[in-house]
């Protein structure tokens, strides 16, 4: 493994231990800490390279970068349709169970669920609506 390869494994690797998933941007800035002269295109090349062999897992997003992930275990993946919050999730037999179920045999599959996580949702509580704020407005100058 390249110099460059082993310090972006190992950036995933620490990744791993606090469940992170990282954005190709966010690994490059903390690999040019330890290697100043990384360029991007050297990170984005490894990533794809990793990804491709399997020593990675790369997290596909339609509405923003992908996020990789170090953990190749089987488990699956929570999207938060707010901040874009990558959370590990794992559905025991759901790959045995669908090929009983359509009588098929499932060589691999890529789940992400989307969702509002906990932060979010109390970030969506706490603020009031247009539609409260235009109600106080009215009431304010009713008096």
């Amino acid at each position: 493994m390249t110099k460059n390869r082993t310090l972006i494994w190992n950036i995933l690797k620490r990744a791993r231990q606090t469940s992170r998933h990282l954005t190709a941007e966010e690994i490059y800035l903390l690999a040019k800490k330890e290697a100043p002269g990384i360029a991007m295109a050297t990170v984005y090349n490894n990533l794809n390279f990793l990804a491709e062999t399997g020593a990675i897992r790369r997290v596909r997003r339609s509405d923003g970068p992908d996020y990789f992930d170090g953990n190749t275990e089987l488990h699956d993946h929570m999207v938060c349709d707010c901040c874009g919050r990558v959370s590990d999730v794992t559905l025991q037999d759901l790959a045995a169970r669908l090929e009983e179920r359509l009588g098929v045999t499932i060589t691999g599959y890529e789940l992400n669920i989307h969702y509002i996580c906990p932060e979010c949702k109390k970030k969506e509580l706490s603020v009031p609506s247009s539609n409260d704020t235009e109600a106080s407005e009215e009431n304010k100058t009713d008096g």
